[in-house]
């Protein structure tokens, strides 16, 4: 120890002369870590403010009614970024170019998505802008495994005009053949809906046959009922076209416009008459018509009580 001690006052010059440049050595190195930890933040904080758009495809089942699902592929681009993308353009290799179907010719309908076709002028961050590219049963039949590798190159600014540039590699060929289970969800609502249609209907059909004018037959006896001159002159005009046999219980319908109300029988030559709705109506009521609303016109023929010569 005492040797050390003496060695070190003997070559104090030389040791100063060491720890000195063993202090420049270090603090170079501080001094080039700090600037690289500098870059490297920067470069953090850079990647952090900007756009990063992405371009990807996913298969979305459709449930189209209770009986039937298709398979779609959608095409999806989303902002990824903190920072507004602007002038968004995406190219494919190779097209994506898909069939959607048959026109009426049965020629193949070919589109390209839009969002391949024009830009996308501003993309907000966190947004996600998506587009059917067709039926995954067409896309598969149309492409061999390497045309299903499809790679985008996406370009697109930001708001200080800084260009940046990604590109993305899709390989749809692993699901080829993949289907979804059955939206067993979907169905039952879609069933739910046709059967409170269904009801609907039945519903619609008990409200006609209950606005039909000749339904005071149910509660009022024809005995009850009178007649007034001008709904007598109406049976009459009708029992006299009724007496041609090509017009025997031929249809009629009352006919209401501005100024104007008629009856028309519905067939080739058939007689036409101004009345009286109202009289068609009590006719209707008393039961030597018989009547129905059909889309809001009465419909009416002689009843069958008529027809065969009770009345």
């Amino acid at each position: 120890m005492e040797t050390v001690v003496e060695w070190l006052n003997d070559n104090t010059g030389f040791v100063m002369a060491v720890l000195t440049a063993i202090y420049v050595v270090a603090t170079i190195l501080i001094v080039l870590e700090s600037r690289r930890t500098n870059r490297l933040t920067s470069i953090w904080e850079d990647e952090r403010n900007r756009p990063n758009v992405i371009v990807w495809i996913d298969a979305k089942l459709n449930t189209r009614n209770a009986y039937s699902s298709d398979i779609d592929f959608y095409l999806y681009v989303r902002n990824d970024g903190s920072r507004t993308a602007h002038e968004v353009s995406i190219h494919s290799d190779p097209e994506l170019a898909t069939r959607h179907g048959f026109d009426s010719d049965g020629n193949s309908i070919i589109r390209v998505p839009s969002l391949i076709k024009e830009s996308i002028s501003i993309l907000v961050p966190a947004q996600t802008v998506s587009e059917d590219i067709g039926p995954t049963k067409y896309f598969y039949e149309d492409r061999d495994d390497a045309a299903l590798k499809i790679t985008f190159e996406v370009k697109y600014k930001d708001s200080d005009d800084k260009t940046y540039s990604e590109s993305y590699a899709i390989d749809l060929s692993a699901q080829r053949g993949y289907m979804f289970s059955e939206d067993a969800r979907s169905r039952t609502m879609f069933q739910v809906a046709e059967n409170i249609l269904e009801i609907s209907r039945s519903l619609a059909d008990i409200q006609r046959t209950l606005d039909q004018p000749d339904r005071g037959n149910l509660f009022v006896p024809l005995s009850d009922q009178s007649l007034n001159g001008s709904q007598k002159l109406i049976l009459e005009k009708i029992v006299e076209s009724e007496k041609d046999p090509n017009s025997l219980g031929s249809l009629w319908m009352l006919v209401k416009a501005i100024g104007s109300t008629k009856v028309r029988e519905l067939r080739d030559g058939g007689v036409e008459f101004e009345v009286q709705g109202h009289d068609v109506e009590a006719l209707c009521q008393e039961g030597s018509l018989a009547g129905y609303y059909q889309g809001g016109t009465l419909f009416f023929r002689l009843s069958s009580r008529l027809l065969e010569g009770e009345g």
